[in-house]
């Protein structure tokens, strides 16, 4: 099969998002052209051999071709919660670290979708809160694998209970110098005229009046303070998403969940997308297009992040992106609106691919907790009257947490497999979408019309040299000849 036929073969099957169905494996090899030193390469990126069990493994991971119940009457965040561990069940894979026989190591979250699906800012604001879930998921994986925790508890205790604690000593002023005297009688009398013209105007200026501060002895002080910090950092490449959720209830509140999965095949595949070299595969999968929800543009709105397939060809990460469109009853700017969400959704695709393949994760977590207890004597600065017993009592607790993620990967061959429109029946919002694949097929595809293109503007360059020199050569002589003749017209 020559490379255009690849080409044209790959823009069809990956038409579309999602990742399983049943796979019918092939016991065939991928058919990808790659140099001896690629092949050398791939012993050690692609040692682990991808066997049939494995394929079928990775793409019947995810169901993405069934509907979902999108509308339920209680609580979307506790009923996600329970679809999530239901579906996990079913698959009989276990959350939270744990690993299968397999190697999966599964870890999930759920986020409370910020407005109402009435907002015309829904669609955003869902594609926002899977970006969260995946955050707070990764999050969790991070801290399964690294993990650094340091603690301390401070207590503090201070009493007064002397015969004169409570007493407030009247010291002596200390003097003002010459200008601090001249900015208080310019105040002075700036207050003067103002009071002046609230009398007119009919107004008390005494309400209005300055009163000194109060004052404030502590008698008592009793304080408990436990501090925790806990940072985690990997990079990893192969953390797939195997599912995502999104659940309404009937009055527009939404929440979405992201199940990420790893494996040391996902992992391995991972490694051998990112430097370009075919695995040691054993077997392959169902062309993608059996695999894939194709042409359903409301089933490709639910879709969201990178999911991990193997084709006929090999490894392929299929990445969603999708952004809601402004609305404008111009039908110009509508247009306009519509470009800049499509762009929006494929930056979001193409850093879905390249989380999947390469990224780097940080986070850090303060968290204080405690108890205070502080009792003070207080002096009223307007009437001088003093309370000698002011308790105060809290309860202390701060949560403090930064989270960083930073992916970056070299996509060339990343293919825009198809663009989507969406628009919701109920409210009319309408939501935009890419679809873009990254396979063995496509970098090979890739590689081979670049090669192509450098031998073309080689030889381009080969023959203006050629054509420069003639011409040179041809200048050299005419010049020549002049001189002759010049030098004959002298004599």
């Amino acid at each position: 099969m020559n490379n255009f036929k690849k080409i044209a073969l790959c823009a069809a099957v990956l038409l579309a998002a999602g990742l399983s169905a049943s796979v019918a494996i092939s016991q065939q090899a991928a058919d990808v052209n790659v140099s001896s030193s690629a092949a050398a390469a791939a012993v050690s990126h692609g040692a682990t051999a991808i066997v049939a069990a494995d394929v079928k493994d990775v793409n019947e991971s995810a169901d993405n071709k069934v509907k979902r119940a999108y509308k339920v009457s209680k609580n979307p965040h506790f009923e996600l919660e329970k679809q999530v561990k239901a579906y996990l069940k079913e698959k009989n894979l276990r959350a939270g670290g744990t690993t299968n026989a397999r190697g999966k190591v599964i870890f999930y979250k759920v986020v409370d979708v910020d407005g109402n699906k009435a907002s015309s800012d829904f669609f955003r604001q869902v594609e926002l809160a899977y970006e969260k879930a995946y955050l707070s998921a990764l999050k969790d994986f991070s801290n399964f694998l690294v993990n650094k925790t340091s603690s301390e508890i401070s207590s503090e205790f201070f009493n007064d209970d002397s015969s004169n604690a409570g007493a407030f000593k009247n010291e002596k002023a200390e003097g003002v110098s010459k200008i601090q005297a001249i900015g208080e009688k310019i105040l002075a009398l700036s207050e003067a005229h103002l009071d002046q013209a609230l009398q007119k105007a009919g107004v008390d200026p005494s309400q209005y009046s300055s009163r000194p501060k109060d004052e404030k002895i502590r008698l008592l002080n009793d304080v408990l303070i436990a501090r925790t910090k806990s940072a985690t950092s990997i990079q990893m490449s192969g953390i797939t998403i195997l599912d995502n959720f999104i659940t309404v209830n009937e009055d527009g509140k939404a929440a979405v969940a992201v199940v990420l999965m790893q494996s040391p095949v996902t992992q391995d595949l991972a490694l051998c997308l990112k430097n370009r070299v075919p695995p040691n595969l054993k077997a392959v999968g169902a062309p993608l297009e059996e695999q894939l929800p194709v042409n359903d543009d409301e089933k490709l709105s639910e879709l969201y992040g990178s999911r991990l397939l193997v084709d006929e060809n090999g490894p392929a990460v299929v990445s969603f992106g999708f952004w809601s469109v402004k609305k404008s009853n111009n039908p110009t700017i509508q247009s306009r609106h519509i470009e800049a969400a499509q762009k929006q959704a494929s930056a979001i695709a193409r850093a879905n691919l390249a989380q999947f393949l390469s990224l780097s994760f940080s986070s850090e977590e303060n968290a204080s907790r405690g108890t205070k207890t502080e009792e003070y004597a207080v002096k009223d600065g307007k009437t001088g009257m003093i309370d000698s017993s002011v308790v105060e009592a809290a309860v202390e607790s701060i949560v403090d947490e930064k989270s960083r993620l930073k992916a970056s990967a070299n996509l060339s061959g990343a293919r825009n497999i198809v663009d989507w429109q969406y628009e919701d029946p109920e409210d009319g919002q309408i939501v935009v979408g890419v679809v873009l694949a990254f396979s063995m097929d496509s970098i090979s595809a890739a590689a081979g019309l670049k090669a192509n293109q450098n031998k073309r503007v080689a030889s381009s360059a080969v023959e203006k040299n050629s054509e420069s020199s003639e011409s040179q050569k041809s200048r050299d002589a005419v010049s020549k000849k002049s001189a002759v003749t010049s030098a004959l017209d002298v004599f």
